[in-house]
């Protein structure tokens, strides 16, 4: 995929957005280190930023993986079933 967006906000930390394909994209937050930019091509495997505890929502070092099909949120538990 390509990464879309990069950034910080106050409520999710440091977070990356990977746009996969037309309808698939996946956001992380809560990151503590960043290693990709907006605009970089990404695949599976590739380490694009370590876990963390950023952002006021945080609970605790964790990942937080959102996944978006045609713009509506899934769980993301589904695909390791």
């Amino acid at each position: 995929g390509e990464v879309i967006d990069t950034s910080y906000s106050a409520s999710s930390g440091y977070y990356v957005t990977v746009q996969a394909s037309d309808r698939v994209k996946y956001y992380y937050c809560h990151l503590k280190d960043v290693y990709v930019e907006k605009g970089d091509k990404v695949k599976q495997y590739d380490i694009i930023a370590t876990t963390g505890n950023t952002g006021y929502r945080s609970t605790g070092p964790h990942l937080h993986l959102s996944l978006y099909i045609n713009g509506a949120v899934y769980d993301v538990r589904e695909l390791f079933e």
